[in-house]
């Protein structure tokens, strides 16, 4: 069989491309982004993603405050399935009890904390799957957790040596990191500290080298963590102290390296007379994404991060619409994410008890309205959910069997799995 190369793939119509791209899995999609950028793109469109939740069983949705789920995209699951899948009565806790949802990954796999319970949980909705962690040592100094995120690095197949056959849950590989808020005299500073878990030492660690940074996230801390590339980020306002004026810049932390940097502003938003501005930052197309609405000239810029042939990161502004009409009606309107990880459509919110689904194409726009909702719309509360329905395996590492064998299965599953990617060249 002849293999189709990567420029003759990309070459195909939008809409075979589509065709092909849509009857795939969410691994492989994943797989698929890593071959190239014009690649990437294909599998970002929104007409792909569309066909993609319809013939497969795939379920995305925007949670709120853990209970609610809005703009729900499966033509399988429905809302009353949905609301099922949210009981966590697969959790070995007290009846009635409410499970948060602290973090949510692009995997299925979620983050959860009972209340009045220390535990932490994690599960798998769509496969009903729950394993509680260890707990992390308390630390006195620590007085409250700020922002928490989970990454799950890779989710590689297992080989039955036995039978030389994939054994069909594959195990996962995260990392959950916590930001806290150390003590101060500062009202306005403190320094900001973080804890990290990690699957596969099955353990929680302190992670030295942020204590002496002093920092004020913007808002009151009520944006959350943005994960983007397998990295965090983070809008915070930066001074070495009290004394020092502040500046807007991005706090990027790689959990994989467990390093973090600091990473400017476009120099437009920098300026002295661009002043009222709101910023989210949002996952585009794999990367990292910002959204500001500038307030004066009434207009939405979507920006996006690139890294160029020496190493240097850029910001290219990819959209820029007015939304006048909408300020109009909702002038304390600001950005939340974008939905679909592309930049066709935007969330916004009007700061009170609806979000708006922003379409930049044409700047048409439609409300979504939050339900049983009484209180003003804070951007933490809202988590997407990405799932297949495909069990794996959340135990710790090596749990029940040979080390030795495991590692060796491991080996060969990434080499299975990556040979699978040409297949769909084929």
């Amino acid at each position: 069989m002849a293999v189709m190369t990567n420029s003759r793939f990309l070459s195909l119509p939008d809409v075979v491309l589509d065709e092909i791209l849509s009857r795939t899995s969410l691994e492989t999609l994943g797989r698929c982004r890593l071959v190239s950028k014009e690649l990437k793109h294909a599998t970002y469109r929104t007409n792909m993603l569309m066909l993609f939740l319809q013939r497969t069983n795939t379920l995305y949705t925007l949670l709120y405050k853990s209970s609610y789920c809005l703009l729900t995209k499966n033509a399988k699951v429905g809302f009353d399935q949905f609301n099922k899948l949210i009981e966590f009565d697969f959790l070995p806790v007290v009846n009635g009890t409410r499970v948060n949802i602290i973090a949510a990954t692009k995997s299925g796999i979620l983050l959860c904390k009972p209340n009045k319970n220390s535990k932490y949980y994690v599960c798998k909705l769509t496969t009903k799957q729950g394993k509680a962690i260890p707990d992390p040592k308390p630390d006195p100094k620590f007085v409250n957790a700020v922002a928490v995120g989970m990454v799950v690095l890779r989710s590689r197949l297992r080989f039955s040596f036995k039978y030389i056959i994939p054994i069909p849950k594959p195990k996962v590989h995260y990392k959950i990191v916590r930001f806290f808020l150390t003590k101060s005299d500062s009202v306005l500073y403190r320094s900001l500290c973080c804890d990290i878990f990690d699957s596969d030492t099955w353990s929680w660690k302190q992670l030295n080298g942020i204590q002496r940074l002093h920092c004020l996230a913007k808002d009151g801390f009520t944006k959350p963590l943005v994960s983007a590339g397998g990295k965090f980020y983070w809008i915070i306002s930066n001074g070495e102290d009290d004394d020092h004026e502040d500046e807007e810049v991005i706090f990027e932390f790689d959990p994989k390296k467990e390093c973090w940097k600091f990473l400017s502003l476009p120099d437009e938003l920098r300026k002295r007379d661009v002043v009222f501005k709101r910023m989210a930052l949002a996952e585009c197309e794999g990367g990292l994404g910002l959204i500001c609405i500038l307030v004066e000239k009434q207009c939405m810029e979507l920006w996006v991060k690139e890294v160029n042939k020496n190493g240097k990161i850029i910001w290219s502004k990819i959209r820029s619409v007015c939304i006048e009409k909408i300020m109009e009606s909702d002038p304390n309107v600001s950005p939340l994410a974008l939905p679909d990880g592309n930049s066709d459509v935007a969330i916004l919110m009007d700061g009170y008890l609806r979000l708006i689904l922003f379409h930049f194409e044409d700047a048409c726009f439609s409300y979504v309205y939050v339900p049983e909702n009484k209180e003003f719309l804070i951007p933490r509360d809202f988590l997407f959910l990405q799932s297949d329905f495909q069990p794996v395996d959340l135990k710790p590492p090596f749990e029940g069997g040979n080390p030795d064998h495991s590692k060796m299965s491991y080996v060969v599953g990434i080499l299975f799995q990556y040979s699978n990617i040409f297949n769909i060249f084929c």
